[in-house]
């Protein structure tokens, strides 16, 4: 599966995405953001990598 694949054309519906947030939230011990918590930022695994890319610079204060 290429990292830029649409995650709903793979069957990932709202409710799995939330399922994701929350694990994704778990397991990198980190809260994302409201604002941050959008369709476009769990289109793919690679739109959620940047997401996470994103909030790490942040938290260091890149």
């Amino acid at each position: 599966m290429p990292i830029d694949a649409r995650l709903s054309d793979l069957g990932m519906s709202s409710i799995k995405m939330v399922k994701l947030m929350l694990a994704i939230e778990v397991e990198y011990n980190l809260a994302i953001p409201q604002t941050d918590i959008t369709p476009e930022n769990f289109e793919s695994i690679a739109s959620v990598e940047a997401m996470l890319n994103k909030l790490g610079e942040s938290a260091r204060g890149v």
